[in-house]
């Protein structure tokens, strides 16, 4: 319904003398009836319309229902016809037959409805990818940017999943009567052009056609679903494909036993391997990418609702297509402000088999690899740009959205900060991006084993010397701290390949473990994982943190004295937990110990390794200086014994080495 509002009879009269309260009175007499016909047209805008026209730059769809017919459930479609309105010719349609039911499960329940549109025949609805003839319209009433879908299915693109959904933003008119800013998408099943799987038929009950495709959903609500399946370790998954009113026996029975072959590989004792743990049944870019998304939109149900699928002929599960962001991007205050949690710990249960897979370094070494290539590749740049293309793309939209919906300020949801504007709320939604993409680059490197794990010499010697400046030595079995002469040697045997675990093998023959208690003893057995470590960097230059893979603890004490034992502490945080590992000296002259390897000895000639030495001194054991200069300083050829070398460089880094010269 168009409204033109003549304004022409409301004209001002010229201001001459003795007419002046009469323009006066004109004047107000036209600003109110200005003002009213502004206020009728919206009312009327925002309930009723009419004619059949594109209200904004967008498309606009005229659902009509049979006789007015209200959409009042999920189960049963109401016959109709659907009518577009847009500027793009190849985007406009008249009268297509089609049923229309709500959608969600959650959303159901709020005021502005989502809903599913099933046409009678196959169609490329608004010209998107695919042809088909289910399509959902989302109605992102609880994400007052309307934008978080669209933002998440960039970031599936972007990566390279296999199927992402098209979106499509448009105006809804149901029975005359406008509803809102919707996103059309595509409906999330097997289809050419969406979920890239074959189709059974309910006769396949053989292999290989018994082998793929299928399409679950790790689901919480799965058991209102009508096929599902609940694992071992409680995972519920919903059978999505093949449909519930087709799906044979057969064919249930062989996707969830493959499923909980996977979780069994997942949590067996060799889940590690990528020949016979859970990495030789997963496609490791899907899951990787998909881990990622989770983490970078902050989804709260990241993985209360997760869809995999298999494909025939192939021992592998793909994770995706990634669905369902409303809540997501800092929007779900039961986290309260999320931007610096990571969802593997945060987000809603059942995170089980997030969990396992954390505490692989292949995964968090992967992880870390393709988050910096993303980075590189300029996603958030990508994502900031999109997300002011699109709040421009629906600027005029939005401002009829919500003048029917008046809940900017308002708390309708779940919502974690509230905007008085629209632009305002795009704002957060941009700053959270930025500000989330700084984070996952510091949490992925800080946990990533390539990097956070100190590799060293495997052939090579150690001594292991405390912060306090005492040794880890070994006392009638007993893990102890002494003297430097009465120091263990230690030396790293590998026990996991790429995993960074070693067994700490003593000169004695035994292994450092853990007694399953606070100490640690050596024994000969190193099959347990009580007898497994990790060496990782720690906070200070030069030192490292060594964790004991059993109890998931730190070495530590607080005992600075001779014979006082080293014990397990969970974090590992402080200087009671540092060590330096000293490689054994060498015959010769100018054997260093230095854990930096950035102090050098080249016969009597010390220096820094690779940058210039602003100053270098050497000190005798009882603190003498013997000798001290800049660049490089050479000892003298008859000096024997222990020294101890402090160097800068021009960043003004010190560097602390011990020389034995025999």
């Amino acid at each position: 319904m168009k409204f033109v509002t003549d304004l022409k009879k409301y004209a001002y009269a010229p201001a001459v003398a003795g007419n002046r309260k009469s323009v006066r009175n004109r004047k107000t007499e036209f600003r109110m009836k200005r003002t009213l016909c502004i206020i009728a047209a919206m009312v009327c805008c925002a309930l009723f319309v009419t004619a059949r026209e594109q209200l904004t730059n967008i498309p606009t769809i005229y659902i009509d229902t049979e006789n007015h017919a209200p959409i009042n459930g999920k189960e049963d479609y109401v016959k109709g016809t659907v009518t577009v309105m847009s500027s793009d010719e190849n985007e406009c349609a008249t009268a297509l037959a089609m049923g229309i039911r709500g959608r969600g499960n959650s959303t159901w329940n709020m005021p502005k409805k989502p809903f599913r549109i099933k046409f009678d025949s196959k169609t490329n609805f608004l010209g998107l990818k695919a042809k088909a003839k289910s399509w959902v319209l989302l109605a992102n009433y609880a994400d007052k940017t309307l934008l978080r879908n669209a933002m998440a299915f960039e970031i599936s693109k972007f990566m390279g999943f296999e199927f992402t959904p098209s979106i499509k933003f448009v105006d809804v008119v149901l029975n005359d009567k406008y509803l809102g800013n919707y996103m059309v998408s595509d409906q999330v099943e097997v289809n050419k052009n969406r979920v890239p799987v074959e189709e059974q038929e309910p006769t396949d009950v053989t292999e290989p056609d018994i082998t793929g495709g299928y399409l679950l959903e790790i689901d919480g609500f799965a058991d209102g679903e009508p096929v599902w399946f609940k694992t071992p370790r409680d995972m519920k998954v919903t059978i999505k494909y093949p449909k519930d009113d087709e799906i044979n026996q057969q064919q249930r029975q062989y996707i969830s036993d493959f499923i909980c072959d996977f979780e069994e590989r997942l949590f067996s004792d060799n889940y590690t391997d990528p020949e016979t743990g859970y990495r030789a049944l997963v496609d490791e870019k899907s899951l990787i990418d998909w881990y990622i998304a989770c983490e970078l939109t902050g989804n709260s149900d990241s993985f209360w609702s997760t869809y995999i699928y298999k494909k025939r002929n192939d021992g592998h599960i793909c994770f995706g297509p990634l669905w369902d962001f409303d809540i997501a991007f800092n929007n779900d205050n039961r986290l309260g402000n999320a931007v610096n949690l990571m969802m593997r710990d945060a987000a809603h249960e059942p995170k089980t088999w997030i969990h396992r897979m954390w505490k692989d370094d292949w995964f968090r070494t992967a992880v870390n690899r393709r988050w910096t290539e993303l980075m590189k590749e300029g996603l958030r740049e990508h994502l900031l740009d999109k997300a002011d293309e699109y709040a421009q793309l629906i600027d005029a939209s939005q401002k009829m959205n919500f003048n029917t919906w008046k809940i900017l300020p308002n708390q309708v949801y779940l919502e974690v900060k509230l905007f008085p504007t629209y632009g305002e709320g795009v704002e957060y939604l941009k700053w959270y991006i930025d500000a989330r993409c700084d984070v996952l680059t510091e949490s992925f490197a800080e946990t990533d084993p390539a990097l956070k794990n100190v590799e060293f010499d495997v052939t090579q010697q150690y001594l292991i010397r405390h912060s306090s400046g005492l040794y880890l030595s070994e006392s009638n079995g007993k893990c102890v701290l002494g003297h430097e002469d009465e120091a263990s040697l230690i030396q790293f045997e590998n026990v996991e390949a790429e995993s960074y675990v070693y067994g700490m093998h003593s000169s004695s023959g035994s292994y450092l473990a853990s007694d399953q208690g606070w100490m640690f003893e050596f024994h000969s057995d190193l099959s347990s994982p009580y007898s497994h470590f990790a060496v990782e960097r720690s906070p200070e230059a030069g030192s490292v943190l060594i964790k004991n893979i059993g109890r998931d603890r730190y070495l530590g004490t607080d005992d600075n004295n001779r014979g006082g034992g080293i014990y397990t502490d969970k974090s590992g945080t402080d200087v009671k937990h540092y060590w330096r590992l000293e490689t054994l000296p060498e015959s010769g002259v100018g054997s260093i110990r230095d854990v930096s390897g950035r102090i050098v000895a080249d016969g009597g000639l010390i220096s820094l390794k690779g940058a210039y030495a602003t100053d270098i001194k050497v000190f005798s054991i009882s603190g003498e200086l013997l000798v001290s200069g800049p660049g490089s300083v050479v000892m003298n050829p008859g000096a024997k014994g222990v020294f101890i070398v402090v160097a800068a460089d021009a960043a003004g880094r010190r560097y602390h080495a011990k020389l034995i010269i025999r």
